[in-house]
């Protein structure tokens, strides 16, 4: 099964290299295992054919550069060799772990004097090593690129949360991003942290959280357009975030002190009300229902100066509830009213520690009683 590939930074310079006039050949520097040769094969996918030539394992190959040839002659012989057309404008030639062959580096510099119309790549694990070695080898024939690994913003790609991204990028000092955005970030940057940004790190990860889900023990909470029922008619499956199957490994994970817990007056205290929101979703998760695997949505806008974030949605009849949640005993409504507004919707849910109360646009119930969301206690709706 071909492993998935997950866009990276490099993509579009990769992409313009390929439309530039006065071409050069790409030389693409970089660490081992930062996905130099991941990122070249996908490309490769744009073109109708497809070569690539690894210096490593195709050690014979090096014997064509030896023999001092013109790149047209060259790539004539190649293509021979791996059974694959070279044709300039159809063809990628990708020229990989080129620091054992120091002749083709070298060549490099005529396929720009001599033969600029057909695409080449080259990269390396160890190329640094090479390049310092050969004094001059055509430097300003040859167009550099320099690929890293995954940076914040390309693992929240990964994980499918280009829309959580974009809020972060288009924010500022003067347009600060909503609380609970912010939160949702601080969460995801704890988890980059820990599996840092190599590639293999990164699938692992992804890979973990689909098997853990798979295993139950973490339970996805999917962005719903909520336009009308049902509310999974229109989801985005790659906007989600997950909760524990459970608040105690939640609390184990972290390494919380429960004492702190059962001191605090509030859950503000607790990782910023993550606790309350994991709460609440399993509260509603385990009164839906024990027929069917039940699903837990969300809903979010992302705009300048008006983003905003609905904890969970939920279905009542004909209806949608909007579910804020908070973890302490106030707090301002803004992203409900804006929900409620956007969706025509009358009325919304707020819970937290308060105690039960009618409010003009939304009824508030305490974080104890949320069950009752599923039940047929609510008749307000």
């Amino acid at each position: 099964m071909e492993n998935e590939y997950f866009k990276r930074n490099i993509d579009a310079a990769l992409t313009s290299w390929v439309g530039e006039n006065g071409r050069k050949p790409l030389l693409l520097r970089g660490a081992r295992q930062v996905g130099k040769t991941e990122a070249v094969r996908t490309l490769g996918k744009r073109f109708k054919h497809y070569v690539e030539i690894n210096f490593d394992s195709d050690t014979e190959v090096s014997d064509f550069f030896r023999e001092n040839l013109e790149p047209a002659e060259l790539c004539k012989r190649l293509a021979l060799y791996v059974r694959t057309p070279i044709v300039p404008g159809e063809t990628l030639l990708f020229f990989d772990e080129i620091q054992s062959c120091t002749e083709a580096i070298k060549s490099l510099r005529y396929f720009y004097e001599k033969y600029p119309q057909q695409h080449i790549i080259a990269a390396g694990s160890l190329l640094e090593f090479a390049l310092a070695e050969i004094p001059s080898f055509g430097v300003g024939r040859l167009h550099m690129e320099f690929m890293y690994p995954f940076s914040f913003y390309e693992f929240l790609g990964a994980l499918g949360e280009e829309i959580l991204a974009e809020a972060c990028r288009n924010a500022g000092p003067d347009k600060p991003l909503p609380q609970p955005v912010h939160k949702q970030l601080v969460d995801r940057l704890k988890i980059f942290l820990l599996a840092g940004g190599m590639p293999e790190a990164v699938a692992n990860y992804v890979q973990a959280l689909d098997l853990l889900e798979m295993a139950g023990l973490v339970i996805p909470v999917t962005h719903s357009a909520a336009n009308g029922i049902p509310l999974g008619a229109e989801i985005n499956p790659k906007n989600r975030r997950v909760i524990p199957c459970d608040t105690g490994i939640f609390l184990h994970i972290l390494g919380i002190d429960k004492s702190e817990i059962l001191l605090a007056k509030d859950f503000q205290t607790v990782n910023r009300g993550a606790l309350a929101e994991i709460f609440v979703g399993l509260e509603l998760l385990k009164n839906a229902g024990n027929h069917a695997r039940r699903q837990l949505y969300f809903w979010s806008r992302e705009k300048a100066q008006s983003s905003a974030q609905i904890d969970y949605l939920i279905q009542r009849g004909s209806a949608i509830i909007p579910i804020e949640v908070k973890s302490g005993i106030q707090g301002g409504m803004k992203s409900l009213n804006i929900f409620m507004k956007e969706k025509n919707i009358s009325r919304g849910i707020r819970t937290s520690l308060e105690n039960f109360a009618r409010k003009e646009t939304f009824d508030v119930y305490p974080l104890y009683a949320v069950s009752n969301l599923q039940s047929g206690a609510v008749s307000t709706f």
